[in-house]
């Protein structure tokens, strides 16, 4: 009755904190992919979404982000009651277990993924479904029923996540250290492997779902070769988490993979987590069934040893991706410090006091970061892709260029909400959206790939208007992009600009950023500084410089660690620059020419340009300054030597002059001016000299 209890509460606190509709990251993908039974992305995740077909179809309340995220809501609490269950039939007590799965429980890590549209929720459940096979047939593992139960329950789960697999490690040890005859080990083994085959079968799905041809079709896999792609996730490299994956080999990139991951569980799920190692120690004296080593062998599989296996990148981008991954060797963490609970609570006196102190103390942390995991007021992810959809006309193309959350957001909103049917919406990838590249276009290499895309786009752009989500200033050739909202519009040679456009857009615009989330999570700092950034691109067209520069400043302010918006911000205000230096505005040009500098402490293009902005100005010392500047960003900037040749020369300084024009031909300067320069200020060096 007590697991039953926890399960209800934190059922109910689940439905009351999760997220209204879809957000971001994959959320949106797997809602959409939910309504009409899609593939989605690599290695299409099966079980997760006929499970939340079937609960969206017996929920029919609310859009189908909510339908989904009340699949997490109600997974991750049954996964809390499999657990406390699962620590009880280990001989840990009630306060013990109920405080250290509430602990886990109420980590934010848990608490997000418990009110999101993602697998992780799902993933729990079925890890802590093994971890309670395991409790439960401790005496007798090699069972033809808790080999049956087993196998099911990892195949089942491999169709959801497959890292479900590394839970064979911890059960393996467990059931190899009971006694068994041979054959009775190999007759488990077998009904194991039927059933993990019965529940692996859930892939099926994936060519079935692709030869009825689903909106929604990653990668097509509807013959073998494709459907094998998929399914060991090719694209990603297979057993990395991301294409870049491996980050080394040896004992120092060992180390840096588990204080990463220390790392990780600290700040997810919380310090209670170091208690995971006194609960390691008094398992034994206690009589706790297993032993410790099962759930250390479960920490270590889920947590260090499945970092190695990968070794993705140390990056703001990668580690935000990384954080729900210290949900699983959580689990292993929680049924050591419910040790560590009990050991206090069986010493009595001081003892219980310790027990309560640091069940206190755990769940003052967890409330403290509870503002990163309430997510019934989000609708950032929703309002972003309504906005992207409003920025289009009817009867226009929109080519996505990149962007998860883009992509996502929109196929929500057109598969799963069914808006905006008269737009034309495919992505430059050919992945989620109808591809107009052709059958072949994946198998291309990228250089042929791009000249797909130019010809296919400029042979739409003759037809309808074409619109772009992207961050490139060139992105098809013979077409200057014209501001519109959110979204760029492809201009045809003599169409003109028109402000009002985005400035109705940008009036009309919700903007429901939480900023606690925004501290909270990356993806939500990511999209909040693309608003700003796309607006001071339209400001920028409209000369409007000090306030496009206010606008970039709030953008890499609201981005923070966001990998694009440093590079990003400070190109756009290397572009903004040069065009108010097209239009004489000298001073304009020098404030963002100096923030781009400022953000770009090795751009030495960046400072070559303020020092032609200061000679424009009649400032000759600012002027060799940033040109001294351009040099010690790099040394090797041909720019900056054929700029110092330049000034030099104006000086009638024609040794150094020579010199410097010496150096840039030798970098490799192509100013089709300078050869005659350099031969020019040789000749004058030579005739002062004489």
């Amino acid at each position: 009755m007590t697991e039953i209890t926890l399960g209800l509460a934190f059922a109910a606190l689940g439905v009351l904190t999760m997220a209204p509709a879809v957000t971001f990251g994959d959320c949106g993908e797997f809602a959409a992919c939910a309504r009409v039974l899609g593939v989605a992305h690599a290695p299409g995740y099966p079980h997760y979404v006929l499970l939340a077909r079937l609960l969206g179809a017996a929920f029919p309340f609310g859009n189908w982000g909510y339908r989904t995220n009340l699949l997490s809501a109600v997974c991750a609490a049954a996964a809390l009651a499999l657990l406390c269950d699962a620590l009880r039939r280990l001989g840990i007590g009630r306060a013990a277990r109920v405080s250290a799965s509430a602990l886990l429980g109420l980590s934010p890590l848990w608490r997000y993924d418990a009110g999101t549209s993602e697998v992780f929720a799902l993933n729990s459940l079925v890890l802590c479904a093994v971890f309670w096979i395991c409790a439960r047939s401790r005496q007798d593992p090699w069972s033809q029923r808790c080999a049956a139960a087993l196998g099911l329950c990892l195949g089942l789960g491999a169709a959801n996540h497959q890292t479900v697999v590394l839970a064979l490690i911890p059960a393996a040890w467990a059931a190899l250290r009971r006694p068994a005859p041979g054959a009775r080990r190999a007759q488990a083994a077998l009904w194991g492997a039927l059933f993990f085959a019965a529940g692996l079968s859930c892939y099926a799905f994936l060519p079935l779902r692709a030869a009825a041809a689903t909106p929604l079709d990653w990668g097509r896999p509807d013959d073998w070769a494709r459907f094998w792609r998929v399914l060991l996730r090719r694209d990603y490299g297979s057993l990395s988490l991301t294409a870049a994956g491996a980050t080394g080999t040896g004992a120092a990139a060992a180390a840096r993979e588990v204080a990463r991951w220390a790392g990780q569980s600290w700040r997810g799920l919380g310090p209670w987590t170091v208690l995971a190692a006194a609960g390691a120690v008094v398992w034994a004296p206690l009589g706790l069934g297993l032993d410790a080593g099962f759930s250390l062998l479960w920490v270590a599989a889920f947590g260090p040893l499945f970092l190695l296996i990968g070794r993705p990148p140390f990056d703001a981008q990668t580690a935000s991706a990384l954080e729900r991954f210290a949900i699983a060797p959580g689990i292993g963490l929680c049924a050591l410090t419910a040790a560590a609970f009990e050991g206090l609570w069986r010493a009595k006196g001081p003892g219980r006091a310790a027990w309560a102190a640091c069940a206190a103390a755990g769940l003052a942390w967890c409330a403290a970061g509870s503002s990163g995991w309430r997510l019934r007021g989000d609708f950032s992810a929703y309002d972003y892709g309504r906005n992207v959809l409003r920025s289009a006309p009817p009867s226009a193309a929109l080519f996505i260029d990149g962007g998860d959350d883009t992509f996502y957001s929109l196929a929500f909103l057109r598969y799963a909400q069914g808006l905006r049917p008269n737009l034309d919406v495919h992505d430059r990838g050919a992945l989620v959206f109808h591809n107009v590249y052709g059958d072949d276009f994946r198998l291309l290499s990228p250089e042929d790939r791009e000249e797909r895309r130019r010809v296919v786009e400029s042979w739409i752009a003759a037809r309808e208007p074409l619109y772009y989500s992207t961050l490139r200033e060139e992105i098809l050739p013979g077409r200057a992009l014209v501001a519109a909202g959110l979204l760029e519009r492809a201009a045809a040679g003599g169409l003109v600009d028109r402000p009002e456009e985005s400035r109705a857009l940008w009036r009309i615009y919700p903007d429901r950023f939480e900023p606690a989330l925004c501290r909270a999570h990356y993806r939500d700092r990511a999209i909040a500084a693309y608003y700003p950034a796309m607006k001071a691109r339209w400001l920028a067209s409209q000369g409007r410089w000090k306030e496009a520069l206010e606008q970039l400043r709030l953008s890499r302010n609201l981005g923070g660690d966001a990998l694009w918006v440093g590079p990003q911000t400070a190109y756009l205000a290397g572009l903004f620059g040069s065009w108010a230096a097209q239009k004489r505005r000298w001073e304009d040009a020098r404030l963002l020419l100096e923030w781009q500098a400022a953000q770009a402490p090795g751009d030495a293009e960046a400072r070559c340009n303020l020092g032609a902005v200061a000679l424009a100005q009649g400032r000759s010392e600012a002027a060799l300054k940033w040109y001294q500047l351009a040099l010690q960003a790099d040394p090797r900037s041909s720019r900056a030597y054929y700029d110092l040749g330049l000034l030099a020369f104006r000086a009638g300084q024609w040794t150094r002059a020579a010199e410097r024009f010496q150096r840039a031909l030798a970098l490799g300067c192509r100013q089709p001016q300078l050869p005659g320069l350099a031969a020019e200020a040789r000749r004058r060096a030579r005739s002062s000299s004489s």
